[in-house]
C-alpha cells in the first residue's frame, strides 16, 4: 500500500501519518531492499528470527542520531533515507523518506519491546524513547486542528487505538472541541479497542465513526480512487520552490479554486498567508484587510 499512501501524501489529499515501530521496519526495509519478509515460524526456533544486521544497526543509528538533532522518530529515519540515498534505491516508496522530503508530519509511536530492532545491541532505550515522546505530541498537535477532517486507523489493533484516543482528549483538554471529525477503522476483523477507541467514544461528542471490514490491499486503493474520483479537481501545480512551504498544491475543480496546504503547521502557516491570503483578498476586490501589518520573515531556500 505504501506507493498509493505516498500518492497520497504528494497530492496534498493526507496531510499526516503516524504508524507504530513495525511500520517503520517494513517501510526501512521497502526503501533499503525493495520488499520486507521474514518468516518467524522457520526463525524462532533457532534464535535467528528478527536478528537481521543491517535493520537494527542502520534503523537505531538512525534514531540515536536524529535524538541528539531533537528530531522525532519519524523525522530521524526519514531523513536518514534521504541523506544517504544511495543506499535506499527505492526510497520513492518510503512514507518516512517523503514526509521528511516535504515537509509532512510522521510520526511514529513505539512501544519497547515490540519490535525486531529493540534486540539490536545498538539500541538505545533513551533516543527510542525521547523521539517516539516528540513524535507522539507532534500527533496530538495535529489532532487538535483536526475539526471538520478524517481519521483512517489502518490495521492497527491495540497501540495506535490507544494513542489516537490520548491526543483527542489531550486536544479537547487544551480547549480545542473536535466536535465534527470523521474517523474510520479498516481491517480484517473487528476488534474491542479500533471500534471503541476509534470509531465510538471520539465521535460520541460530534462527528461520525465508521467500520469497514475487509481485506486492506482491495478496501484502501478502492478508497484511494473514490477519493480521487469525489475531489474531481483539475491540477495546475504542486509543489512550490520555497521553504517552508514546497508541497502546496493548487487546482481547481469547475469554478472552485482548490488550494492543498502543506500537513505541517509552519509551512501550512506560510503558504496561507503567501499564496492563498492574497489570492482571497483579490477575489473580493480588496488589496489587503483594513488594520493588518505587514510581517516579513526570510525563507531557508528561493
Amino acid at each position: 500500500l505504501n506507493p498509493i499512501l505516498v500518492d497520497l501524501v504528494e497530492r496534498g489529499i493526507v496531510t499526516a501519518v503516524a504508524m507504530n515501530g513495525a511500520v517503520v521496519i517494513h517501510d526501512f526495509e521497502l526503501a533499503l531492499m525493495g520488499h520486507t519478509s521474514e518468516d518467524v515460524d522457520a526463525e524462532i526456533d533457532s534464535g535467528r528470527f528478527g536478528m537481521a544486521e543491517e535493520t537494527g544497526r542502520m534503523l537505531n543509528d538512525a534514531i540515536t542520531r536524529g535524538a541528539k538533532e531533537g528530531w522525532g522518530l519519524g523525522e530521524s529515519v526519514g531523513h536518514y533515507i534521504n541523506r544517504y540515498q544511495g543506499q535506499f534505491p527505492n526510497r520513492k516508496f518510503s512514507l518516512l523518506a517523503t514526509g521528511a522530503r516535504l515537509g509532512i508530519p510522521v510520526t511514529v509511536h513505539v512501544a519497547l519491546g515490540t519490535d525486531i530492532i529493540h534486540m539490536h545491541p545498538s539500541a538505545d532505550g533513551a533516543s527510542i524513547g525521547a523521539a517516539s515522546l516528540l513524535d507522539f505530541r507532534r500527533l496530538a498537535a495535529v489532532v487538535s486542528q483536526m475539526e471538520g477532517g478524517v481519521y483512517i486507523n489502518l490495521g492497527s489493533n491495540v497501540i495506535m487505538p490507544e494513542v489516537f484516543l490520548k491526543t483527542v482528549t489531550l486536544g479537547r483538554n487544551l480547549g480545542h472541541a473536535l466536535a465534527d471529525i470523521t474517523t474510520v477503522n479498516m481491517d480484517f476483523l473487528p476488534h474491542y479497542r479500533p471500534l471503541t477507541n476509534v470509531v465510538k467514544r471520539p465521535t460520541q461528542k460530534g462527528g461520525k465513526g465508521y467500520s469497514l471490514v475487509g481485506h486492506h490491499e482491495i478496501m484502501f486503493p478502492l478508497l484511494a480512487a473514490a477519493v480521487l474520483e469525489e475531489l474531481g479537481c483539475e491540477q495546475a501545480f504542486w509543489k512550490v520552490n520555497m521553504r517552508p512551504g514546497k508541497p502546496f498544491v493548487f487546482g481547481t475543480r469547475g469554478r472552485q479554486l482548490v488550494f492543498g496546504l502543506p500537513g505541517n503547521p509552519v509551512s501550512a502557516t506560510v503558504t496561507f498567508l503567501i499564496l492563498v491570503r492574497p489570492a482571497l483578498l483579490k477575489l473580493r476586490g480588496l488589496a489587503d484587510v483594513e488594520g493588518s501589518e505587514e510581517h516579513t520573515s526570510e525563507l531557508q531556500s528561493p
